[in-house]
């Protein structure tokens, strides 16, 4: 499911005059790997062989160019990679800094022969499996780097599907909506900072998914799909499964004006969600003004007790969502949010916090998730909005 066959992949080769050594990897990623063992807590054990395995690349990749050949320094790296394959199936601690590790060698020594296609494509198999969060600051400044040399020679053209004629008449009360300048920071923080919702324009860059198909149809991401017959459930279809595709396919057999004939779009929907795609392509625009507002503190409201999701995190916490006819179910988040519509466009429906518990909330993993079916509450008082390219809104 990675790819179709009749894609076709060209690379341009490294430009003539630029040192290979010049490959931009960030060099405390080498250090942290010869010093690994030392990172190992007691009663962990991680297999000798791997960890000469990673030093050795380690140190042939810092010597670069070296009396090593890129074919055969590429043959070492691909059997260290190769090595750490039982260590992430049975869950070891250290699996995905382990088997990152080895994929970032892999993916520089596919750039320094040249093979930019490859190099992104170990990039992002490497990030689905071993973490974006940890691992996409590390390859990043290569992903970049080799995203700039591939062009996809694609089969035919897409098409995204058309806009609908008419949507559905919003039935709740508005939202507040303000231009970025007219708001401003301090405005905004004071009126509506941790009080009530509000939409804000012009404030997020949108994104063409023409030119996104055109640049990165090779790329691998993770698309949850269910039955079109459940997927006002979302991931609450007991049918539902993530797979991984490319991005091109995922567009092509889930979000086209015209599904070509093997296509299973017209019996499931497709939906690439809460995924950071920005951490596995680097080039993506993001809406810089909202970005200080998506750290979460202690000031966020909490998550409900004993639920996982309340787990503190260090940074911006940003997903994309992309799909066609997709629905989240109702659910709550353990801290505030920036909807931004990057293209197309998205019906919000919000219910007050006072509300939580006629949502019947689910336990578990789901402990954040309506039980109730969508939409719920039709009785009770809601904000209603539809969101446009470029907006945002404030949760």
């Amino acid at each position: 499911s990675l790819g179709r066959p009749n894609k076709r992949f060209k690379t341009q080769d490294v430009p003539p005059g630029i040192p290979l050594r010049s490959l931009p990897v960030d060099q405390g990623v080498f250090v942290e790997n010869n010093n690994l063992v030392d990172k190992v807590d007691d009663g962990t054990s991680v297999p000798s062989t791997i960890l000469a395995e990673l030093r050795e690349i380690s140190a042939l990749h810092t010597l670069v160019p070296s009396s090593s050949p890129p074919t055969e320094l590429l043959a070492k790296c691909l059997h260290c990679r190769e090595s750490t394959f039982p260590l992430v199936t049975s869950g070891h601690p250290l699996s995905s800094s382990l088997y990152g590790a080895a994929s970032l060698y892999v993916a520089r020594s596919h750039a320094l022969l040249g093979e930019f296609s490859k190099a992104l494509r170990a990039c992002d198999l490497a990030l689905l499996r071993a973490g974006p969060e940890e691992w996409g600051p590390h390859f990043g400044p290569l992903e970049g780097y080799c995203a700039e040399r591939v062009v996809y020679e694609v089969d035919g053209a897409w098409e995204p599907p058309p806009k609908p004629e008419a949507l559905p008449e919003l039935i709740g009360k508005p939202v507040p909506r303000f231009k970025m300048e007219e708001l401003g920071p301090e405005k905004f923080e004071k009126k509506f900072l941790g009080k009530g919702p509000c939409v804000v324009t012009g404030v997020a860059p949108t994104w063409d998914l023409k030119e996104l198909y055109s640049k990165h149809h090779g790329r691998v991401v993770p698309v949850e799909i269910t039955p079109r017959s459940e997927a006002s459930k979302g991931y609450l279809s007991p049918s539902w499964q993530r797979e991984t595709m490319t991005f091109g396919n995922f567009l092509e057999s889930y979000m086209s004006s015209s599904p070509s004939s093997s296509s299973s779009s017209s019996s499931s929907s497709g939906y690439l969600a809460q995924h950071p795609l920005h951490l596995q392509i680097s080039s993506l625009p993001l809406p810089q003004p909202l970005l200080r507002y998506c750290i979460p503190s202690p000031l966020d409201v909490s998550a409900p007790p004993n639920c996982s999701l309340s787990t503190p995190h260090l940074g911006p916490i940003l997903s994309t969502w992309l799909g066609a006819d997709s629905t989240t179910p109702a659910h709550h988040d353990p801290y505030e949010n920036w909807l931004c519509q990057m293209s197309g466009s998205k019906r919000a429906r919000l219910h007050p916090y006072e509300g939580s518990a006629r949502m019947k909330p689910m336990g578990g993993e789901r402990c954040n998730t309506s039980s109730v079916p969508f939409p719920p509450f039709e009785e009770e008082e809601f904000w209603d909005v539809r969101l446009g390219a470029g907006e945002a809104l404030y949760i």
